[in-house]
């Protein structure tokens, strides 16, 4: 039977004890319509089905003890309408179902209490608002979530997560409407079978949030579909790691809007961003010594970054550092991104250690690929029926066996311009780009130094403007119709299988690269091209002949001097007479 019974009422319990109580299925205490205040008190060794049900009611728990109890279902319930508080409170190793349970717009406040010990959820509602502040939860053992709200709102400020075992999410909200706010809180060396944070529909928003030496068995740390909103910032994940398989550490699909700002993942065992189906901002994020588990269940999600169907996406001022993966840092399957001021070095992969593009349409500007290796084919980038623009970037000392920046194939078009590429290498073939099947590649005032002998295979449609190849340079063709053009006058234009040291393209006057012109007129040519097709042999023809020319007269007085210390002048003068004299012809 309910031990205490309040119906509109105000109510003050104060040092007061409550143990070893019974009340079967019925409340300890069942209020309506009331206003409750319990006080400095102690609950202990209770074994009850729930302790304190509330409706439409008005109550505060505050500097309470609750220790040792094993509950059944719910501590304290609330509906229609009731709020309930709870400051400066102890809960410490009890079993609940739930802690507590909300629903019909009832609100619940926890603040500047501590949750040590315990097993079971904190908080489970429906259609109701929580506000948690300045929580600590210490070596919880939940076999269910820890935070478990359908169509509620939750906000969620300085809350720090310790030690703790979860078996299956530590928040998960269902919404519609609803709102997740996160604020200034960690989750410290804990685990989780699931994922830490699921949420489906509302709008979520994540300001200064810490996951370390957080472990993860088959999930990640936020899962978000369907979301109206979500808004993550100033996230810090260190020491994460997966002990069977992940999705992704974060997992976003299907939502309309996505901003990520200053995001950085430093040191983990997990692939950190998985994108599908949703516009994304990306900017001042890092992600640094990562590596990315191979995960044989997930089909080209193996990488740092990963990008599905997203129809509009910008990456702005991102850095990838000492990253390893499948896939490299950022890999793109039916997209279009832009990628700005940003930068890839010392990253690792089998294929396309930074970029790799599948059916998507690529923009890197002003960034920067450096020192990045492939064991298979793409240095930097590893592009299939794709567009892709780079522009002002550098490559530098980036390495794959084939392919050392970019390895291409069967892309509509590469645009490539106003780039440095140098020291750029590959084992087999082609330190800049390896092209199969691909229309047409573009490159515009760049400048390639590289020390390997060829820097560019290619079966595509080369387009060349104000370019410097200090290597060689091979275009394979797969038919006779494809040539490397110049100014697209025919007989300007490369033939194929030719290879060239030292091509420097000068398109300086009005033509622009594939400007046709059908003149046969060579005078009037507007271009300049130097072909060394022997780069061990230098052809000097010009500088010969002058010194030949001008050495010769230098040469006869020279031997004229030997001579005369040899003879001496009177025997000249003799050999002269003698020789002119003979026969009467010439008298000297």
């Amino acid at each position: 039977m309910t031990l205490i019974r309040l119906d509109n009422s105000n109510t003050y319990f104060a040092d007061t004890v409550f143990r070893n109580c019974n009340s079967g299925d019925l409340p300890v205490i069942f209020s309506q319509n009331s206003e409750v205040i319990i006080e400095n008190t102690k609950f202990t060794r209770l074994d009850l089905f729930t302790f304190a049900h509330f409706i439409k009611s008005k109550v505060s728990f505050v500097e309470d003890e609750i220790l040792n109890n094993r509950i059944k279902k719910y501590f304290i319930s609330a509906c229609h309408q009731s709020e309930i508080q709870i400051a400066n409170c102890s809960i410490t190793s009890n079993m609940f179902n739930s802690f507590s349970y909300l629903e019909k717009i009832s609100i619940l406040r926890i603040s500047d209490s501590t949750l040590m010990k315990n097993t079971g959820m904190i908080v489970h509602s429906h259609n109701s608002s929580i506000n948690l502040n300045f929580l600590k939860i210490l070596q919880q053992d939940s076999k269910d979530q820890v935070f478990s709200c359908f169509e509620s709102n939750i906000n969620m400020d300085h809350i720090d997560i310790d030690k703790s075992t979860f078996t299956n999410f530590i928040l998960s909200v269902s919404n519609e409407n609803g709102n997740i706010e996160i604020y200034n809180s960690k989750i410290i060396e804990s685990n989780t079978v699931n994922y830490a944070i699921d949420q489906t529909g509302g709008k979520i928003t994540v300001d200064s949030f810490r996951f370390f030496n957080f472990s993860i068995q088959n999930g990640g740390l936020f899962k978000l579909l369907d979301l109206n909103e979500a808004n993550i910032s100033n996230m810090n994940v260190s020491y994460a790691s997966v002990s069977s398989y992940s999705f992704a550490g974060v997992l976003i699909q299907n939502n309309t809007k996505v901003n990520l700002s200053k995001i950085n993942f430093e040191i983990n065992d997990i692939c950190p961003i998985y994108i599908n189906n949703s516009n994304f901002l990306i900017e001042d994020s890092s992600f640094v010594m990562n590596h990315c588990v191979p995960n044989p269940r997930i089909q080209q999600s193996q990488s740092i970054f990963n990008v599905f169907n997203a129809n509009s996406s910008e990456i702005k001022n991102i850095s990838f550092v000492e990253n390893s993966a499948l896939n490299g840092a950022m890999y793109f399957v039916n997209s279009s991104s832009i990628i700005s001021s940003s930068t890839f070095s010392q990253n690792f992969a089998l294929e396309s250690s930074c970029l790799g593009s599948l059916g998507s349409s690529i923009t890197a500007t002003h960034s920067k690929f450096s020192n990045n290796n492939s064991t298979k084919r793409g240095g930097v980038s590893f592009i299939k029926e794709s567009l892709i623009n780079f522009d002002a970037c550098h490559f530098l000392s980036n390495f794959a066996p084939t392919g050392g920046v970019i390895f291409s194939e069967n892309n509509d078009n590469i645009m490539i311009s106003n780039l440095e590429l140098k020291g750029n290498t590959a084992n087999t073939s082609s330190s800049f780009i390896q092209d199969i099947n691909s229309k047409i590649i573009s490159l515009s005032n760049i400048r390639v130094d590289s020390d390997f002998d060829s820097s560019v295979s290619a079966t595509a449609e080369l387009i060349l403007s104000s370019a410097k190849f200090n290597c060689k340079f091979w275009c394979k063709e797969v038919s006779n119709q494809k040539k490397v053009q110049h100014k697209a006058n025919e007989k300007d234009k490369i033939e194929s299988s030719q290879p060239m040291n030292h091509i420097v393209i000068d398109d300086s006057k009005k033509n622009q690269l594939g400007y046709e012109n059908n003149e046969k007129d060579t005078s009037k040519q507007d271009f300049n091209a130097k072909i060394d097709m022997n780069p061990n042999k230098k052809q000097s023809y010009s500088t010969g002949f002058v010194l030949f020319i001008c050495g010769l007269p230098i040469a006869l007085i020279i031997v004229t001097i030997i001579i005369a210390r040899k003879l001496g002048m009177r025997n000249i003068n003799r050999f002269v007479r003698k020789t002119f004299t003979k026969k009467g012809k010439h008298q000297i």
